[in-house]
């Protein structure tokens, strides 16, 4: 393998983990920050933050990101004294701690997207209050605290194994600039390696010899308390092209016998360490076809307390077993693909059954159709359930941003996350971030009071800001709550007549007067403010969800708080979708963009000079498109009465599409058009039906720009006319 291919590859690898290291990091800190004050909760979370930023360490190191290695060693140091009891945890050390993850996201982030090294962070203030910290402590310390106590120094008795590994690297890997010894001393941090021999018989003669190539293997012999499973992490960058096993070999290194071991044993081990059966009942219990549990409680040799006991150490000792792994996003989506062509494929065939004209062989083939179908309905879901990941993957990073806005503009604000464990798919998730993260700063900046005005007003000087996601009507929905001062009425409406988006007499909802605020440009922010408030912001979460097939409403009551509702597709490569038809052309358009379907009359349909035909809808006017002037078919049903009309809502504003019948409701595969045609207006797609025809997939939006598009057009052509006659 080339060198650059197995950088790339590297690369690659250490994205993906980082990601989860920093969310989980950042879940374990905010543990630590609410039970700061429970010392006996607090060190097994201490013991796992450490375990992460070590992780970390490990991953830049791996890619010689020394700037970053250096810094987040300074952290793991802190976490060193605070695990081995020499650093006590409180707010302000917390603080500094917050801080540090702040700047290794960030730094982690620039590392990604530039794949070299951050400058360096030695300068930076949290480096300096990581390295007080530190020096503070040694200072503090007696010289005998001064020396970290090796997990493998433990007095004799206490729990640990031997674990023998063979290492043999990539033969590329000096080529990365990776040193393997690093490896080494990454292992010495989890134990004692007890021995250590150097395999040299893969080293070819002087001729062939390539000064580049790794040629040497390594036999290890570790004594460690961890399992093996977290030293085997330490290799996580390169074991997919290096091979890399281990064998636990505590039997050779035992002191006569005497030591105990408590870790990874089978139950019979257990019960025997623990002197509740001897090594002979166990025998003679393992001969019989029972649980070996079962045995020895009907034999009276250990009570079933004893088993369960033994049972949860051996459970303890297997959660660390990866039970999990990693499938690149391309390979899923080619998977959603292909389950895409088989729905389609399953439609065609039912479509041909029809014509078969042996009723037995029709009735076969309607029967295997059912079953076919089946079967495709529980593979899709199950491949849709692969690409599912938690919302938590995206709300967990808003307690940083809740903590830094909130610090920053003196406000007292608490985020609470409900349904964090609701999935979405991970295209949405990838995309529903900016939209939210619009949310919450608006919110921020707008929504919540200051701690004095919420005194004045007999309110709870701490502010509540709520992310809640849940599934409901085949749908997935995220709310942004705060229980700010909600939106002023009166002001939107008086910004809506400035801006001349509303008459001063039109009648209008409190739906569609607060949609205002999604109007790009739209603002009533008195000051700027370099949180929000420039006039931006909300129409692109109003686009950015649109492109998703999605919805977004807006319920606010004054002085008592605002949410925005957001509706979502439980995916985006099968949507619900309404099928209709303009002549002998079918379209589909997403279900949740349409409002409501209705039949209407001649006398409800009127034209306003210079603005076009509008259609009377419960006394208020909708813009009326005809698709078929818009995609020019001429086989279409020309007169309204006998046609259908879709309500929609694009920009706070209702439209009236006109088509000529709806065929009915039906789950669709989303085909992009980009690859092969381009961008084609008014479309955001297209799907392939049971009959085999293509139907284009209409995006409300896009069809409303290319009507108006169209409009203009025309109309300049009749003005070009009339004036040349």
């Amino acid at each position: 393998m080339a060198s650059n291919d197995l950088d790339t590859k590297l690369k690659k690898i250490f994205a993906e983990e980082c990601s989860d290291f920093l969310t989980s990091l950042e879940n374990q800190m905010r543990f630590l920050e609410d039970n700061i004050d429970d010392l006996d909760m607090l060190a097994p979370v201490i013991n796992e933050v450490f375990r992460i930023v070590h992780s970390l360490k490990a991953s830049a190191a791996t890619l010689s990101y020394n700037n970053m290695t250096e810094f987040v060693h300074a952290f793991e140091s802190v976490l060193t004294d605070a695990k081995d009891k020499k650093l006590k945890l409180n707010k302000e050390i917390l603080a500094t701690m917050f801080e540090a993850v702040n700047v290794m996201r960030d730094g982690f982030s620039d590392l990604i997207s530039n794949e070299k090294d951050v400058g360096p962070l030695s300068d930076s203030e949290a480096f300096k209050k990581l390295l007080g910290l530190v020096e503070a402590d040694k200072q503090q310390s007696p010289p005998s605290a001064d020396k970290k106590t090796s997990p493998a120094t433990v007095p004799s008795g206490e729990a640990y194994r031997y674990y023998q590994f063979i290492i043999r690297f990539d033969a590329d890997l000096l080529s990365t600039g990776t040193d393997p010894l690093m490896f080494f001393r990454e292992i010495e941090e989890y134990g004692d390696i007890v021995s250590i021999t150097a395999s040299t018989q893969a080293i070819p003669e002087i001729d062939q010899f390539d000064f580049e190539k790794l040629y040497i293997s390594w036999e290890l012999i570790v004594k460690t308390q961890e399992m093996p499973e977290e030293i085997m992490n330490i290799f996580m960058f390169v074991k997919s092209k290096s091979d890399i096993r281990y064998e636990d070999v505590t039997g050779r290194y035992l002191n006569n016998g005497t030591e105990k071991i408590n870790v990874d044993k089978r139950l019979g081990d257990i019960l025997i360490e623990k002197g509740k059966v001897s090594e002979e009942d166990v025998k003679r219990a393992a001969s019989e076809q029972k649980k070996l549990g079962e045995i020895l409680v009907e034999k009276k040799k250990v009570s079933k307390k004893d088993v369960d006991e033994a049972l949860d150490a051996q459970k303890e000792a297997r959660k660390l077993i990866p039970t999990t792994v990693r499938v690149d996003i391309k390979k899923l989506d080619s998977l959603v693909n292909l389950v895409g062509e088989l729905v389609i494929t399953e439609s065609r065939l039912r479509t041909l059954s029809e014509e078969i004209a042996d009723k037995k062989l029709q009735r076969l083939m309607h029967s295997k159709c059912e079953e076919t179908s089946r079967i495709i309905n529980d593979l899709q879901e199950r491949i849709m359930s692969t690409r599912m990941v938690p919302a938590d993957v995206v709300f967990s990073q808003f307690h940083r941003l809740v903590r830094d806005l909130s610090g920053k503009m003196n406000k007292n604000i608490r985020l609470v996350l409900t349904g964090q464990e609701t999935e979405l798919d991970k295209n949405i998730i990838e995309k529903i971030n900016n939209p939210l993260t619009h949310l919450v700063r608006n919110a921020i900046d707008h929504g919540i009071e200051n701690e004095t005005e919420r005194k004045d007003n007999g309110k709870n000087p701490q502010a509540l800001i709520q992310l809640k996601a849940y599934q409901k009507e085949g749908a997935v929905f995220i709310e942004v709550t705060d229980d700010g001062k909600g939106l002023d009425r009166e002001r939107i409406i008086q910004k809506g007549i400035e801006r001349g988006l509303i008459q001063k007499d039109e009648m209008l909802t409190d739906d569609q007067i607060f949609a205002l605020i999604m109007v790009p440009g739209f603002s009533t922010a008195k000051e700027v403010t370099d949180v929000s408030g420039r006039g931006v912001g909300l129409d692109v979460v109003k686009k950015a969800i649109g492109e998703l097939h999605g919805q977004i409403n807006i319920k606010t009551q004054k002085d008592v708080g605002t949410t925005f509702i957001i509706r979502l597709p439980l995916t985006l490569a099968i949507i619900e979708g309404l099928l209709f038809t303009v002549g002998k052309q079918k379209f589909v358009i997403p279900l949740l963009s349409v409002d409501e379907t209705i039949r209407p009359k001649q006398q409800s349909i009127r034209t306003i000079e210079g603005k076009g035909e509008y259609m009377d809808v419960r006394g208020k006017p909708n813009t009326l498109i005809k698709l078929f002037e818009v995609f020019k078919i001429k086989d279409a049903n020309e007169k309204p009465e006998e046609s259908i009309v879709l309500n929609v809502t694009v920009d706070h504003k209702q439209y009236s599409f006109l088509v000529d019948d709806i065929i009915g409701k039906q789950q669709v595969v989303l085909k992009s058009l980009d690859d092969n045609y381009g961008n084609v207006e008014g479309f955001a797609g297209a799907t392939i039906l049971g009959d085999g025809s293509i139907a284009p997939i209409v995006e409300p939006g896009e069809l409303v720009k290319l009507y108006k598009k169209t409009t203009i057009i025309t109309h300049k052509k009749h003005i070009n006319a009339q004036a040349s006659n």
